[in-house]
């Protein structure tokens, strides 16, 4: 590799760093303009990332990984759901069927039978 390239990593890696933490403060601000402060916003969120890595954890040790997975990459369709009932955000009944859809196909074992407590963890 090109030593010139090589040394423009490090300094990318910076800018890549400082551009993600900046960016994570502007919704932050905007939690605290809502009347949320910064220090419950941050409790909450990560919060929530550690209730998350929990569950996925739990269910890799105590499930079948390869319905783990699954769910895991699921998420935007039951992102989709739940902005649906939390932010009152527009969803057709075709979209939540193709959701639901999706999830049954990728999750559906004839052996297995469906998900149990622990691959709902994950």
């Amino acid at each position: 590799m090109n030593t010139r390239l090589a040394n423009a990593w490090p300094t990318l890696a910076i800018m890549i760093g400082a551009s993600v933490w900046g960016l994570v403060w502007y919704p932050m601000r905007m939690l605290h303009a809502m009347g949320l402060t910064g220090t419950a916003a941050s409790a909450t969120t990560s919060g929530a990332a550690g209730v998350t890595s929990i569950g996925f954890v739990w269910g890799a040790i105590h499930g079948q990984v390869m319905r783990v997975l699954p769910l895991f990459y699921l998420t935007p369709a039951w992102t989709t759901i739940f902005a649906h009932f939390i932010l009152r955000d527009r969803l057709t009944r075709a979209d939540a069927l193709l959701s639901l859809a999706g999830a049954i196909t990728m999750l559906w074992s004839p052996a297995l039978g469906l998900p149990l407590l622990a691959e709902w963890a994950g």
